[in-house]
């Protein structure tokens, strides 16, 4: 029991009853740290700044025979970069943003990412 008073409106942030949500901040976090776990090169890479846009942050990082591509949309508008100059790819999923790319370009979401592995 905490010693303090817990507001009523807190209560559904409980650990309890997040992990019970698919959609619940802690299942959010829960799963990107599994997919990050799961690819050595966001942990442990070189990285490599890409060519963005005023609010898109890209990068690849590369540790070992594996490169890993990451974009990040930090603006409130939806952005686009393009794949061009990146090389062939393969979209990663596992990680909880829904962007995808078409035609050679990627729209991302405002405050999202998307991430691709070098093929």
């Amino acid at each position: 029991k905490p010693w303090l008073p817990v507001p009523v409106d807190h209560y559904g942030k409980a650990v309890d009853i997040q992990e019970k949500a698919e959609s619940s901040v802690l299942r959010h976090y829960q799963r990107f740290l599994a997919f990050r776990r799961s690819l050595p090169a966001l942990a442990k890479g070189d990285i490599k700044f890409l060519d963005d846009s005023e609010h898109v942050v890209a990068f690849k990082r590369a540790y070992g025979n594996e490169t890993i591509i990451c974009a990040f949309n930090l603006g409130a508008a939806p952005a686009s970069i393009s794949l061009s100059k990146i090389g062939p790819w393969q979209e990663l999923a596992g990680h909880g943003f829904e962007n995808q790319a078409e035609n050679g370009s990627v729209t991302l979401a405002p405050f999202s990412a998307w991430y691709a592995r070098s093929v």
